[in-house]
């Protein structure tokens, strides 16, 4: 008899969430999951698909970007999958400036 186990570990990334970053920044948000099987990943915001690596990558961000994007890490198979919200504030100039003189 031969008994196959599959496992699906929680998402760890680089960065925590939320994220707070300048207006015209690059960000780069590299996350894994450890599993039996090889994982497909995808970013999303909303509806949108932005990435389908376990890598988000974001250049010259604006204001409009942020919001929360949501990683999925599956098995091909689409058996198992986790999911993990991540939170990222792009602060103005102007907060940035406000925030110091606190």
């Amino acid at each position: 008899m031969e008994l196959t186990v599959n496992f699906l570990d929680g998402i760890e990334c680089n960065t925590s969430s939320p994220l707070n970053i300048s207006v015209g920044e690059d960000v780069a948000i590299s996350c894994i999951a450890k599993a039996s099987q090889d994982l497909a990943y995808k970013w999303m915001r909303g509806d949108t698909t932005l990435s389908l690596s376990d890598t988000l990558s974001l250049t010259s961000v604006t204001s409009d970007q942020s919001g929360t994007y949501k990683l999925t890490a599956v098995f091909l198979d689409n058996q198992l999958q986790t999911d993990m919200k991540f939170s990222i504030h792009v602060l103005s100039k102007q907060s940035e400036g406000k925030k110091s003189l606190l």
